[in-house]
């Protein structure tokens, strides 16, 4: 599968169906369509579906090595490792079949939305 870019004008709480061929799959462990929307260059929503597919036959359960270090968790399988990085609390690398899953690191990402007991804490302080 590719990914794409697609710019759309749309009104506030407008709505566009977007016609998506998706060939059929054959996965071990899911296949997930992430949908992001943008504005100025920024993401500012993110939604994932799973898509339908033919699951592979997973591998049975073999034996896992956990080893710890000062500053990493790593778990180690016939075809995986995972790494947990203790400094940042999430994983830094993900290798199933000899392939990285990940990008980068895991980040957190957790906003709050200011409230009206926010503005008159400010004004107090």
């Amino acid at each position: 599968l590719k990914s794409e870019e697609l710019d759309i004008a749309l009104e506030p709480h407008g709505s566009v169906q977007i016609p998506v061929s998706v060939p059929e799959i054959e996965y071990s462990y899911g296949a997930h369509l992430n949908v992001y929307l943008g504005k100025d260059g920024k993401i500012i929503a993110h939604t994932q579906h799973e898509l339908p597919g033919k699951i592979k036959s997973r591998p049975a359960g073999g034996i896992l090595k956990l080893t710890e270090t000062k500053n990493e968790i790593i778990a180690e399988g016939e075809r995986f490792t995972y790494v947990f990085s203790r400094h940042y609390g999430t994983f830094t690398s993900l290798v199933i079949d000899g392939q990285e899953q990940l990008e980068g690191r895991m980040r957190l990402t957790a906003f709050r939305a200011a409230t009206d007991n926010d503005r008159y804490a400010a004004e107090m302080g």
